[in-house]
């Protein structure tokens, strides 16, 4: 077993010898040494899933046994730990033991590991650290998936009864991510020829317009405006003549005859 021993002998008197005893020598035994080997995938995008190998082994390839295995992302900048991924009753040695962590939000890592055997003095617990073994996690692109949201298929020009125009409900978009943040829905009408120029404001003429998420600067997506369509239509309403005595009617005090 590991650790520091005295090692002595003594001789039971015989017929032709008398008996003795040696003062004992102290010898020390050392514990094994694990090997560890890490790979980790370099470059991942937020959401994405990281991957990770880890194979344990000790030189004298003789030593078996079981134990308890963490594995552990730490923020590079503040050494805070960012995830771990756990697996329990691992035989040992191992080899290639894949690992994977989820929903981690976009920065830099590196790797940690611990490995506790399981009652056993001889070898060395696991307990170190991979530096140079990094992950970094981009930010995300935002994509028409990542927003929640309805363009209404029938919204047709309003007004308030008396010619004067009143803009549409305004649509709502949500993220269904937290970490994004709040998203500003903003609209571009097309004048025929081109895209005019983005604002917050519902739509109040008739038309063809762009509904755009506005994303602003935040931990895991990449800030910016996203065209989620370019179908929403404002419908003309349509109005008659008769339509147009009876708002005269409602604004104009003179008699028509």
């Amino acid at each position: 077993i590991a650790g520091e021993h005295n090692i002595s002998a003594v001789y039971t008197e015989s017929e032709n010898y008398t008996g003795a005893a040696s003062s004992g020598t102290n010898i020390t035994i050392v514990k094994i040494e694990a090997d560890i080997e890490v790979s980790i995938d370099s470059s991942v995008t937020y959401k994405d899933t990281i991957k990770a190998s880890v194979s344990l082994s000790e030189r004298t390839n003789t030593f078996s046994g079981t134990g308890n295995l963490s594995v552990y992302l730490l923020d590079k900048n503040t050494n805070n730990r960012a995830a771990m991924a756990k697996i329990d009753n691992l035989a040992f040695p191992a080899e290639n033991v894949n690992i994977e962590f989820n929903d981690v939000d976009a920065g830099e890592y590196y790797v940690a590991m611990l490995y506790k055997f399981d009652g056993k003095s001889s070898i060395n617990d696991i307990d170190t650290s991979f530096y140079d073994k990094s992950v970094l996690v981009n930010k995300k692109i935002p994509q028409n998936s990542d927003f929640n949201y309805t363009i209404p298929a029938d919204d047709t020009f309003k007004d308030d009864g008396s010619f004067n125009a009143v803009a549409q409900d305004k649509i709502e978009i949500t993220p269904l991510d937290a970490s994004m943040g709040t998203v500003e829905t903003l609209y571009s009408k097309f004048n025929g020829s081109d895209w005019e120029t983005a604002t917050a404001d519902a739509p109040v003429n008739a038309g063809r317009y762009r509904v755009i998420a506005k994303v602003s600067e935040n931990k895991n997506y990449v800030d910016g405006n996203y065209v989620l369509s370019e179908d929403y239509v404002v419908l003309q309403s349509e109005i008659t003549a008769d339509d147009i005595i009876c708002k005269i009617n409602e604004t104009d005090d003179r008699s028509f005859v």
